[in-house]
């Protein structure tokens, strides 16, 4: 430093290199914090994929057991339908 620019100038310099490490103290938190909001956005694009196809494939066994149960519903309408057929057709006929 030239002793022209007396103590002042260097005091000014310090100052100078601190901004410039709080600057990029600053720069790298703010890059971190870019790629941490990166990775959270990511993490829950993640997240609500799954929780939907959680929710579809639990849709799918929810109209499985609905189906089975329609199907039993109609299966046993069906036997007593018969057992009421066959239960007229074997009654003596009066005439």
């Amino acid at each position: 430093m030239p002793a022209w620019l007396g103590p002042t100038s260097a005091i000014a310099e310090n100052l100078e290199k601190r901004a410039q490490a709080k600057d990029k103290k600053v720069t790298d938190l703010s890059v971190k914090l870019g790629k941490s909001a990166g990775e959270l956005a990511t993490a829950e694009e993640n997240l609500s994929r799954e929780i939907r196809s959680t929710a579809k494939e639990e849709d799918k066994k929810k109209a499985e057991v609905r189906n089975r149960e329609q199907a039993d519903a109609r299966r046993r309408q069906k036997e007593k339908s018969h057992a009421r057929e066959i239960a007229r057709l074997a009654s003596p006929m009066v005439r």
